[in-house]
């Protein structure tokens, strides 16, 4: 791996941060295209597995907690799909009124109207595995 890389993967992937040393920097954005390199928006959130079977919409946390009662928008819309099963990999996000997330705001007000739930991996529709 070279210096060049090595450095703007340790560095944050902000597009206006620059990398390197003083005599050859570069912004990351150029070193993506270099490098042919992809990247996901990180979400501030919460881990979660939406289930919804015929036992009802549970949203499990890493360690197996069911949440629902603490996000009951995220619950009322897996309820709103039309599906009688599915397991949706996502991740409980609090976002402000210019839709940032905001990770104090999921802390303190974990039913607020702003929280989301985006999805990564549906794993399961109807009872047949998609993963």
């Amino acid at each position: 791996m070279s210096s060049q890389l090595a450095r703007a993967i340790r560095s944050s992937l902000h597009p206006d941060r620059e990398v390197g040393n003083p005599k050859e920097r570069k912004r990351l954005e150029d070193l993506s295209q270099e490098f042919n390199w992809i990247h996901e928006i990180k979400h501030d959130g919460y881990r979660l597995m939406a289930r919804r079977n015929s036992g009802g919409i549970r949203l499990l946390t890493r360690n197996g907690y069911d949440w629902a009662p603490r996000y009951p928008l995220i619950v009322e819309t897996v309820d709103r799909l039309k599906v009688r099963s599915c397991l949706i990999d996502g991740e409980a996000v609090a976002c402000d009124e210019n839709g940032l997330a905001v990770f104090e705001r999921l802390r303190l007000k974990p039913s607020g109207k702003h929280i989301f739930l985006y999805a990564f991996d549906l794993l399961e529709l109807d009872g047949q595995d998609q993963s």
